[in-house]
């Protein structure tokens, strides 16, 4: 690259006006692309976390403390659209328009520093990467701040690297808008700036302006951001976004570092109003409210979440590290952890390019390497790399995350591919470990397989399940097949999200969908492990044995996260406690918790078969007294300690009172402990709460159909157990019922011509 202070300075503005021009032609360029792309790819599935937030502050009706949830500049701006455009969806339209400006200004951003550092051609090569890149691409179109963070980054290189004090005004402009949109960056260019203008300018007085060109807008915009902290909670210092429960997320045991991972209890809250912005956020509040016991600010939530992650760090610091390792690698892999089921979906529907990002990282690490004699002209490359890499590490590994460090990427592996043009291949080792690092970033770990096992699957039952609401061929109640074929595809929510009014007269769901995985010739080691879960839940326990002892045999190690326990081991525990061999299990349990030290699943499954006080303290320790109740309960439960269960279930729904899956569980747990009236009140009242999932199926109709023998002939006893069995798929046990009663009113009457066609949709199978 030549050095600008021997050019002739008529030379130097004419090249700068140049590449200006060339820069907004690649913007105007990549902008039409994306338009058209836009326009061929339908998609209709919105994030509308800010957008809904926004309405609501509109309205009045959005609690300020929801906006230390939400990035600062990315919630004015779309507050801005929204009262510009008030309740209509051309406000989504907008702000999609505001990305795709953005995402094509970053481009003729690019090309602009790239330029300066390389050549036009690699700086042109650059751009067309990036206009293509997969991340870019898909987050383009998805609600979420990282795209406008981008540019506001590539806008502060691109002005920094002027001489002027009003380029180092504007770039400091650009930095502060970076700081707004994710408030982390700000220690970073409170240092970054200063340093880079004394590695690069004279020591003379146009340093010291440059520098305080530079800094007044930085300082401000940290002003700025401390006085709305200060309005919104009383403490000027409280974070913004939350650092606290963000850290947890990619930390605690059952986190494998890839995407959000709640923690159990958080996972299963019932939703306290779908109409609340990134409602995750108020559970989270909500576990803490209540193991304080006061009403907690938004630094204690923060203080609380990220105290359990470094309590597990502390106590397994093997495991951190080798988890650090892990996200290290998955940082560069040619795989989307996608945070969003959105985005997943939208970059389903892009023709696939694979290769793209694995071979920027190949280059980029490279690169990276080779370029570390410029580190002075290249520090704010090096300084934005790594710290969004410190940042996945520290947190976790996300796409959307990864898009922010697509620029830097693209300028070390530009670097690299023009050192590699200048090798001619005389670089031998350096060409074998370019062609490595493609290869490593290339493959499919167990990771990836497992959560391109889990994505395939959620997407197929997703298909069924519109196919479901769409079948209007049938009267009253959804296909078993399709239910079945559903569950069969995402078995990890069978404990969650079984559908309702699904006909099991002569087949139950669960079986169902284990017969339709059995069916499948195509079966992977995931699916082996789903099936064999299905057939534990089905009770087949010898079946459900041989296939998890097989998958253990493998090797593989499933991540269920939050949806349900995820070592093979652990279930080979649970069917040796259930068949007496409680030594055994208790040696399966241990073996699982030294694969995944600190497992809530697997400490609660060891105290329901062996009362340590000490296993209940440490899911205290990682988790919270909520998570211990409800996994107690419902390994107690599962073991057959009724009383037990009752005692854990019941602090847990007076804790959480609208938590559905404690309800039900509750009302099992009376059942089986011979309290029927309590146990039907307690199922009654959950499914006020939300009434659209049938859970513990096998358990709450037996429930009910003891329930109705337990008082013949009261009229209003008998329609709500049938009710409740009709919506459980006992159909034939809900007419047997109603047809008992001598005479009912016309709505009994009405009931039985429905359960009567719901039969008649639902033959019994040849």
């Amino acid at each position: 690259m030549t050095d600008p202070s021997t050019v002739d300075p008529s030379e130097l503005r004419s090249a700068n006006l140049t590449d200006s021009w060339i820069a907004l032609a690649v913007g105007f360029a990549v902008l039409a692309l994306h338009t058209g792309i836009a326009a061929l790819i339908d998609f209709e599935g919105k994030f509308v976390k800010y957008n809904l937030a926004a309405q609501q502050a509109v309205d009045g009706v959005l609690p300020s403390i929801r906006l230390v949830d939400l990035s600062p500049l990315y919630f004015e701006l779309c507050l801005l659209i929204e009262r510009l455009f008030p309740g209509s969806d051309l406000a989504l339209d907008e702000i999609e328009w505001i990305q795709r400006l953005a995402v094509a200004a970053s481009a003729g951003l690019l090309y602009l520093v790239l330029a300066s550092r390389l050549s036009r051609a690699w700086a042109l090569a650059g751009a067309g990467v990036f206009a293509f890149e997969p991340h870019v691409l898909v987050y383009e179109r998805i609600y979420e701040p990282e795209v406008l963070l981008v540019f506001f980054l590539l806008g502060c290189m691109a002005a920094v690297e002027r001489r002027s004090a009003g380029s180092a005004a504007v770039a400091g402009v650009f930095a502060a808008c970076a700081i707004a949109t994710r408030p982390t960056f700000l220690l970073l260019f409170i240092v970054l700036g200063p340093v880079f203008y004394i590695l690069r300018g004279d020591r003379d007085r146009s340093l010291a302006v440059r520098t305080i060109a530079f800094l007044l807008p930085v300082l401000l915009c940290g002003v700025l951001l401390s006085q709305r902290s200060e309005r919104i909670t009383g403490d000027w210092s409280t974070p913004v976004m939350n650092p606290g429960t963000v850290f947890f997320e990619g930390n605690h045991p059952l986190s494998r570092g890839t995407s959000a991972a709640y923690s159990p209890v958080v996972a299963h809250m019932v939703i306290v109003d779908p109409n609340v912005p990134d409602e995750a956020h108020v559970r989270y509040r909500r576990v803490v409210t209540h193991a304080l016991r006061k009403n907690v600010s938004v630094a204690e939530v923060n203080s609380f979440w990220a105290g359990k992650a470094l309590a597990f760090i502390r106590a397994e610091p093997m495991t951190y590290l080798k988890r650090t390792a892990a996200k290290a690698l998955r940082l560069f892999r040619d795989h989307r952890w996608h945070d969003t089921g959105t985005a997943a979906d939208y970059e389903a529907a892009l023709p696939p390019m694979p290769g793209v990002f694995a071979a920027l990282s190949a280059l980029g690490l490279l690169g990276l390497l080779w370029e570390i004699g410029r580190l002075r002209e290249n520090l704010f490359f090096y300084a934005y790399a790594l710290a969004q890499i410190a940042v996945m590490l520290v947190f976790y590994v996300s796409a959307r995350q990864q898009i922010v460090m697509v620029p830097p990427l693209i300028f070390f592996a530009a670097a690299a591919s023009r050192r590699v043009v200048q090798l001619r291949g005389r670089e031998t080792a350096w060409l074998l470990a370019l062609v490595l690092l493609f290869v490593l970033f290339m493959g499919r770990d167990d990771a990836v397989r497992d959560y391109a096992h889990r994505e395939a699957g959620g997407a197929l039952a997703d298909l069924y399940a519109r196919e479901i609401e769409q079948d209007t061929s049938r009267l009253y109640t959804p296909d078993p097949e399709a239910a079945a074929q559903m569950i069969a595809a995402s078995s990890w929510l069978v404990e969650e999200n079984p559908p309702g009014n699904v006909a099991q007269d002569h087949e139950g769901l669960v079986e169902a969908a284990a017969r339709v995985l059995t069916a499948r010739p195509d079966r992977d080691v995931y699916d082996e492990f789903d099936l064999a879960t299905l057939e534990l839940k089905a009770g087949a326990l010898n079946a459900a044995q041989a296939r998890f002892a097989t998958v253990v045999a493998n090797g593989a190690l499933p991540d269920r996260g939050y949806d349900q326990p995820s070592d093979p081991l652990f279930y080979l525990g649970r069917i040796a406690g259930l068949q007496g061999r409680v030594d055994e299990a208790i040696a399966f349990l241990q073996r699982a918790l030294e694969r995944t030290p600190g497992d809530p699943y697997v400490l609660a499954e060891m105290m329901a078969l062996q009362d340590k006080p000490e296993l209940r303290e440490v899911i205290h320790r990682y988790y919270s007294s909520l998570d211990a109740q409800m996994l107690l309960g419902q390994a107690y439960l599962t073991h057959g300690r009724n009383s037990e269960a009752i005692v854990e279930l019941k602090a847990l729904v007076k804790s959480l009172p609208d938590l559905h899956r404690g309800r039900v569980m509750l009302a099992v747990a009376y059942a089986n402990a011979g309290r029927l009236e309590e146990g039907v009140e307690m199922y009654l009242e959950s499914m006020r709460i939300r009434s659209n999932r049938a859970l513990w199926s096998d358990e709450i109709s037996k429930l009910f159909s003891d329930w109705a023998a337990s008082r013949p002939g009261e009229l209003d006893v008998q329609f709500q157990a049938a009710k409740v069995l009709y919506f459980h798929g006992r159909y034939r046990r809900a007419l047997d019922l109603l047809l008992a009663l001598e005479a009912g009113p016309g709505r009994v009457r009405d009931f039985v011509r429905k359960i009567r066609d719901s039969i008649a949709e639902n033959p019994k199978p040849l």
